[in-house]
């Protein structure tokens, strides 16, 4: 088996620029979305704490 490393936390990431509606271009299929695949999208908001984000797919 391969050696494990930790992840690295990514240092300054800027969550406002990563909030709002995010559309997907490929995926496999999961019980929560479409079976057709289309309008696939998530929407990500930031919690009330400023370091959380809530995710509605």
């Amino acid at each position: 088996m391969a050696d494990k490393k930790e992840m690295e936390v990514v240092k300054g990431l800027d969550l406002q620029r990563y909030m709002g509606r995010w559309y997907e271009i490929a995926s496999f299929p999961s019980r929560f979305q479409p079976r057709n695949g289309t309008n696939t999208r998530a929407t990500y908001t930031l919690n009330p704490d400023g370091t959380t984000v809530h995710v509605l797919n």
